[in-house]
């Protein structure tokens, strides 16, 4: 028996001495807070203990309420000694020796044990003390901050009023020391005018003597320099004279295309040049700088009458040269020089001014820009004199606001664009941005808003597609009011497009490339570079288009152009030898707004007309037109004959021949009576 307990205690005690007996239990846990950590010390220390199954089996056993707990202790499987002690013991040994064992123990070990609800609730109780601990003294440290805080604002407020009163008595003392100065200043100061009276009268006699006398200098100076000027302005009217009356001398002798080569913008700028040494001449103070601008000026209206009696001298040689060498050819082709819309002619011909103009058109082409030239000469004055500008700049937006808004919305639309453009024309006040503005035939503005309507139909034309035919009505009609108006359109509109006269520019040898573009309508930029071909072609159909829809107008009576310019263009055009490209374009365009029209008025000519063109002309164009380039004028223009034919033999209505857009007859009747938002789509 006493072997058995003192094998029990071996056991208990290898037991004790294992990592699993060695928890420390610290009697002081409950002071100092230091709940957490104990129980963060034991959960980590028990972590390792591994209990057998049959054990855990006994402690859930013993959880049964009045059960008699009993505790086993199982023997590793490994049979490893813990600390060097050998525990190999079998099982009921172990269980009968330490079952009385831990019987004795529990009891004791029952009253130590805390559980966690406990711990909780400790903790809640000290946290509890501990806030109203702390809440007492945050009242108590708000109380003193508050009774310290009075006592500072007292304190600051007594500072404040010491301060201030130091201040007022500063003021007063500075007040009294700037009275006393300031009656020191006035005694002085009184004393001194007294004195400069004198000195400042004869100061301003002296000013007034040296101002005299420089405006008198001034006023000579500018004498002999306003005298200088009329001599030079009358040397520039001289220039400019001569080389009108030597151009008119020349007219019956320039018969040539070459005319068209001489730049008639020189002429412009040789008055533009006069008319700026006009202004300067109004200066009521002539500078050295002005003399200077003046000086230049004539230079380069010398320089511009040099090379247009060079140019021109050079044209009456080649002309000369031409008469020799082609006085056979010229009498062989003369007799037959026009050729009839219905034959074609296969023979060659010479190199003759019929080949690329009409002479009767020519002609009528000279009179009309020489008129258009002398035009815009009469509104120079108006245009460079700073006195119009506030005037010029309403007018000019007036006209530009009024076409360019001009829209296919309605023939009211229309007639009130027309009834505006006509007040102006007529000299009458037109109300325009809340105020009455009109022009003047003594100042020049109506010239100058006729030239303007003029270049802004044209501009329009070529911007806005399918615009053509809504704005030919407002055309015709102010062309039917005021004549003068119609020639400057015309010859404005032959002037960039001069295949409307129809004329084909020829290049001399000598002459570049670029002069040759512009004469024949191309656009060139500021850097040099001419416009594309496409894009020139385009823009010379809108001013194709445009011209025939002016043609094509129904007014009721007194067309100032009508149809039978129509047959006159076209007739000249097939005279003469197409060109690639253009030729083609310029007549499908034409005849794609005026054919509805040449029909019912010409009827089996026009179809005879048409069948030639068909038939010869375009094989004419196909066979001068070089391989590789562009044909779609001249495939268009095939396919508009061709289908216009068709609808002819199957005798449709007239209206379906003409083009979209147009605008009813009714619109030219003047008893027509016409009602706002009435439409002029095709009825």
């Amino acid at each position: 028996m006493n072997h058995t307990i003192d094998e029990s205690n071996d056991v208990l005690a290898a037991l004790k001495n294992s990592s699993k007996g060695r928890l420390s239990y610290d009697r002081n846990w409950k002071e100092e807070r230091r709940t957490q950590d104990i129980i963060s010390e034991v959960k980590l220390k028990t972590s390792a203990i591994t209990i057998s199954p049959k054990v855990s089996t006994i402690a859930s056993e013993n959880t049964k309420p009045k059960s008699r707990a009993k505790y086993r202790v199982i023997s590793s499987p490994t049979n490893e000694p813990t600390n060097g002690f050998n525990c190999n013991l079998n099982d009921d040994n172990i269980n009968n020796k330490n079952e009385v064992f831990i019987n004795k123990n529990s009891s004791n070990k029952l009253n130590e044990s805390i559980t966690e609800l406990d711990l909780i609730n400790y903790e809640k109780q000290r946290q509890e003390l501990v806030s109203q601990e702390l809440n007492k003294k945050i009242n108590n440290l708000n109380t003193e901050f508050n009774k310290h805080k009075e006592e500072f604002d007292e304190e600051l407020k007594l500072i404040r009023q010491k301060y201030t009163l130091d201040a007022i008595k500063r003021i007063n003392s500075f007040a009294d020391d700037y009275k006393a100065l300031k009656d020191s200043i006035s005694n002085k100061q009184m004393s001194f005018e007294g004195n400069s009276v004198t000195a400042s009268s004869k100061l301003k006699e002296i000013e007034s003597k040296q101002q005299m006398l420089i405006e008198e200098q001034l006023r000579k100076q500018t004498e002999v320099r306003r005298k200088q000027l009329a001599i030079i302005r009358s040397d520039m009217l001289s220039a400019i004279t001569s080389v009108e009356q030597f151009c008119n001398n020349l007219n019956n002798v320039i018969k040539n295309d070459q005319y068209f080569h001489l730049p008639k913008q020189e002429f412009n700028s040789m008055n533009g040049l006069l008319q700026t040494i006009d202004k300067l001449m109004t200066k009521p103070v002539l500078s050295e700088s002005d003399f200077e601008n003046a000086q230049n000026l004539k230079s380069n209206v010398i320089r511009i009458q040099k090379k247009i009696v060079s140019d021109i001298e050079i044209l009456k040689q080649n002309i000369n040269q031409q008469k020799v060498n082609q006085v056979k050819p010229i009498a062989e082709v003369s007799a037959e020089s026009v050729i009839k819309t219905n034959e074609t002619s296969s023979e060659s011909k010479t190199d003759t001014m019929s080949e690329f103009v009409d002479i009767k058109a020519f002609k009528h082409y000279l009179t009309l820009q020489k008129q258009f030239n002398d035009f815009e000469t009469s509104f120079q004055t108006f245009t460079n004199d700073p006195r119009f500008k506030q005037k010029k700049n309403e007018l000019t937006l007036f006209v530009k606001t009024t076409i360019n808004t001009i829209s296919c919305e309605s023939v009211d639309h229309i007639r009130d664009k027309l009834n505006r453009l006509t007040i102006l024309f007529n000299e009458k006040s037109v109300e325009y941005g809340g105020k009455q503005i009109s022009c003047s035939q003594k100042d020049g503005s109506l010239n100058f808003c006729i030239s303007l309507t003029t270049k802004m139909f044209i501009s329009v034309s070529t911007k806005q597609k399918d615009i053509s035919l809504t704005m030919a009505p407002i055309i015709v009609l102010l062309w039917s009011r005021f004549p003068i108006f119609g020639q400057i359109f015309l010859a404005h509109m032959q002037d960039r497009c001069p295949y409307l006269v129809p004329y084909y520019p020829k290049r001399d040898s000598a002459e570049n490339e670029t002069n040759y573009l512009i004469a024949c309508g191309f656009t060139v930029a500021k850097d040099g570079i001419p416009e594309s071909e496409e894009t020139f072609i385009n823009r010379m159909r809108s001013l194709v288009k445009l011209y025939s829809a002016v043609i094509q107008c129904n007014i009721q009576t007194n067309h100032p152009h009508d149809l039978k310019h129509a047959w006159i263009w076209v007739s000249r055009l097939l005279n003469l030898e197409p060109r690639p490209a253009i030729t083609a374009a310029v007549l499908e365009s034409f005849l794609s707004i005026t054919a509805h029209k040449m029909y019912r008025f010409y009827g089996k000519q026009f179809i005879k007309l048409l069948n030639f063109i068909v038939s010869d002309y375009l094989k004419r164009i196909e066979t001068i037109s070089p391989k590789g380039t562009k044909r779609q004028s001249l495939v268009k223009l095939q396919m508009f004959c061709e289908e216009f034919m068709k609808k002819i033999r199957r005798n449709v209505n007239h209206k379906d021949l003409a083009p979209e857009g147009l605008i009813p007859d009714y619109f030219f009747q003047s008893t027509y009576s016409f009602s706002r938002g009435t439409s002029f789509s095709r009825q």
